[in-house]
């Protein structure tokens, strides 16, 4: 019996609680206790028992055992680990056991996974990063299927079995399974009213139990093959679900074409769905309708209720101020998508490239008597489940993590203001070398895809030392006026060529100007590298910014799998500087891309024409599909990868336009509305194991 675990939902009411119960017991003035604290922004499935459990103990006054549950995150049991228990049991080897997770916690059910031993395969990306995109939990079931579909093999027995089959062709379910186990555990602890408990009851052994008391409920029903499961939205839930009305479901989201607004409008949270069979609405509750909201496990679980209460007030009030504390500054940086030219920002050519919504690396600064790093968790780990955890994530992450980015860019941020005297003749003049600081990053950016994950982090840091010390950007021709008037000051041009320096000259990582730029100035940014002798005697390019809400709708597929984005870069670069005429021709052919691009977003010089949004889409597509083919042409397929080879041919097979958004590991689409569905699009890449996400501009 497959079992797929729904851990998504991006912000449940318990979740923001205990983040503000955080914040409130490190106080006001211990900023590295909050931001160190290993239960801070961790998603719910993941948070140790014990410390829901500890969270009574806190409200009673007892901070050090609430503290303490953070201390050894790694072997503490969390929600997750109740949940597998249970489901390992019931199915009793059956079948595979699948997770889908939000996009923005992948790397912390990758971690969890190599420190239990769980397949990494078994883990799926719904691609979803943000509290604006609909919550509709069909679509991760539909998800999970697709990955069945594709794998025919369960990952724990490593035994044959038969090829499951969700999505029709032909209007039945072939399949072998009697039924098939989904939890949602995402949106809060699974809790069910019943006899007291006692405090010893382990969530495993009641979650088992409900599992049992579904599957004799369900034995009664067998020949319905429909659902109604209606929940509350703050609810982890689980149910036993008959390959039938699993179809059912299914086909519903294929009548939509995948619409999550549509969707979303009664599935939010929870699998709230009416499906019809012969036009007679059949109910069949599979969940308890008493099931309770998710703080009561603290009450049946510690044995006495806590002041619920204040858990409530702390999600108030951390809502109220964001994430923000007195004296802790936030910077951040979005990943970004090159939009036409690109790879030619390397080649002397021209770029331009858009900031967007979904990913982001966010840095935390603070005055502190020394300069402080504070590492992350999940990429600079210093603690591990065992040796197979150390071999697991050494093997897919290697050995550099984020703190020598940072580093990196705080050695090459000193350097710049110390060789070009930016303090010179201010109050901090003698001081300022000498002042101390604490920095702590997050970042949700998916590891070489090409999205410029290293440079987020290094462009967050370069804004968060620039609000530090208090130095004012200013447009290079502003910046020069107002020399000597005893402020610092730095040249906003310059501040993409800083943070390219720390990679490229500090770390040897082969990169280009382009996903510096975007990340500095935001937006939607044109750039002409072609000036030699400008970029040579001032260090910088022509960059102008564009608005953004010009620019069509577009989506961004990526495999899970990464790959090392720099070397791709390597070769081609060399050949350049060699004087190969291929690659010069190349660099000027994509320069124009980006110049027959700007005509259709902002008309021809002097005139005020601009393409309409149909043409300025087609146009766009025709674009991203000649950048490629010349990319394709100058790099070979061995040098791009079959995994993103494939990707192309399955957009471009169904009528959307492709190309890279950077070095590799994704791909940036373009989808005619009048011609493509975007539905069949995201199912097919599903089908093969890819993630699809319609991209935020960043205005």
């Amino acid at each position: 019996m497959p079992a797929i675990l729904l851990c998504t939902g991006l912000s449940s009411s318990l979740q923001s609680a205990i983040d503000g119960v955080v914040n409130e017991i490190a106080g006001p003035q211990n900023h590295f206790r909050y931001l160190s604290h290993p239960l801070r922004s961790v998603p719910l499935p993941l948070t140790p028992v014990v410390a829901l459990g500890n969270c009574h103990s806190l409200l009673s006054g007892n901070e050090d055992a609430f503290l303490a549950t953070g201390l050894s995150v790694v072997h503490q049991r969390n929600l997750l680990d109740e949940w597998l228990d249970a489901v390992t049991t019931f199915v009793a080897g059956s079948g595979p056991i699948i997770l889908v997770v939000d996009a923005v916690y992948f790397k912390s059910y990758e971690r969890w996974a190599t420190s239990r031993g769980f397949p990494m395969h078994d883990i799926i990306s719904n691609g979803r990063t943000l509290d604006t995109q609909p919550q509709a939990p069909v679509l991760d079931i539909d998800l999970a299927l697709q990955h069945l579909k594709r794998q025919g093999t369960s990952p724990h027995t490593k035994t044959p079995t038969t090829p499951l089959s969700f999505v029709p062709t032909s209007g039945d379910v072939t399949s072998q399974c009697e039924e098939y186990l989904i939890g949602i555990v995402g949106q809060g602890p699974v809790w069910f009213h019943g006899p007291k408990r006692s405090a010893g009851s382990s969530v495993a052994s009641i979650l088992l139990e409900e599992m049992n008391r579904q599957r004799a409920e369900r034995q009664k029903h067998a020949s319905v093959e429909a659902v109604v499961v209606t929940t509350g939205a703050d609810e982890g839930k689980l149910f036993l679900v008959s390959p039938s009305a699993l179809q059912l479901l299914v086909d519903s989201v294929d009548a939509v074409n995948g619409s999550e607004a549509a969707l979303s409008s009664t599935i939010v949270g929870s699998l709230t769905k009416v499906l019809k069979k012969d036009d007679q609405i059949v109910e069949l509750a599979l969940l308890p309708s008493s099931a309770v909201s998710n703080c009561s496990v603290l009450e049946d679980y510690v044995g006495s209720e806590p002041s619920l209460e204040h858990l409530r007030t702390c999600e108030h009030a951390r809502r109220s101020r964001g994430s923000e504390r007195v004296g802790v500054a936030r910077t951040r940086s979005y990943a970004r998508v090159g939009v036409m030219g690109n790879p030619s920002d390397q080649l002397h050519g021209k770029s331009m490239a858009v900031s967007i919504e979904n990913f982001w690396t966010d840095v935390h600064i603070f005055e502190s008597p020394s300069v402080r790093f504070i590492p992350n968790p999940i990429t600079d780990p210093v603690e591990f489940g065992g040796l197979q955890d150390v071999f697991a994530l050494s093997s897919g992450d290697g050995y550099s993590g984020g703190l020598r980015l940072v580093q990196a860019t705080c050695k090459r941020f000193f350097q710049y203001c110390q060789n070009n005297n930016i303090f010179a003749n201010t109050a901090s003049s003698t001081t300022w070398a000498r002042r101390g600081f604490t920095i702590a990053y997050e970042t949700n950016v998916p590891r070489q895809v090409g999205l410029a994950g290293s440079s987020c982090i290094v462009t967050a840091v370069l804004k968060a030392l620039l609000l530090h010390f208090g130095i004012v950007v200013l447009p290079e021709a502003e910046a020069q006026a107002q020399s000597g008037t005893g402020v610092p000051i730095i040249a906003k041009e310059v501040l993409p060529s800083i943070a390219l320096s720390a990679e490229m000259d500090e770390l040897g990582i082969h990169a280009g100007l382009m996903d510096r730029v975007i990340q500095m100035y935001g937006g939607l940014v044109a750039m002409d590298f072609t000036n030699k002798a400008q970029m040579e005697f001032k260090g910088y390019a022509t960059y102008r910014s564009l608005d953004a809400r010009r620019l069509p709708k577009l989506h961004l597929a990526y495999a899970i799998d990464p790959s090392d984005s720099g070397r791709k870069h390597a070769t081609v670069k060399q050949r350049w500087l060699n004087g190969d005429q291929e690659v010069h021709d190349a660099a000027k052919t994509w320069a124009s891309l980006v110049d027959e691009l700007l005509v259709n977003l902002e008309g021809d010089e002097g005139t005020s024409t601009v393409s309409t949004p149909s043409t300025l889409g087609t146009k766009l597509g025709e674009l991203m599909n000649r950048n490629f083919d010349l990319r394709r042409k100058l790099y070979g397929d061995a040098s791009l990868g079959w995994k993103n080879l494939r990707m192309i041919e399955i957009a471009r097979s169904l009528g959307a336009a492709a190309k890279f958004p950077g070095s590799g590991g994704a791909i940036l689409i373009y989808c005619d509305p009048e011609t493509v569905n975007t539905w069949k699009l995201k199912k097919a890449m599903y089908a093969e194991g890819f993630v699809l996400v319609s991209l935020h501009y960043l205005p």
